[in-house]
């Protein structure tokens, strides 16, 4: 009785051990096996890891009000812009309407038994 009562003990303490030591789901241990390792994924943001985002962000801006000083180089910019994105618009219509608009045979030739 005292040997079937010490192996159940030892059978307890065992499988609490194997439960209590599991380990920890942490950043670290989350991703293990992935191709992404933080939790953003493969949602990228494009930035360079490299500089500050504080840096990067100062650059683009200072990009953008490039031609602040020169409001023609300005306009310039604007209107070559908005050129771009009206060829780019006029082509995917234009895709579109070649898909929509299928060409189909309206004349009709003679038949042979029409004399």
């Amino acid at each position: 009785m005292r040997v079937i009562l010490t192996f159940i003990t030892v059978m307890v303490t065992v499988s609490l051990v194997f439960t209590s030591c599991k380990s920890k789901l942490d950043q670290k241990t989350m991703f293990n096996g992935r191709s992404h390792k933080n939790k953003k994924g493969v949602y990228d943001t494009g930035l360079n890891r490299k500089k500050a985002v504080s840096v990067q962000l100062a650059e683009e801006w200072d990009k953008e009000t490039k031609h602040d000083t020169n409001p023609k180089k300005a306009a310039k910019k604007e209107e070559q812009a908005r050129l771009k994105k009206q060829r780019e618009a006029q082509k995917k219509r234009d895709k579109y309407n070649k898909k929509r608009h299928v060409k189909v045979k309206t004349t009709k030739g003679k038949s042979n038994g029409d004399t």
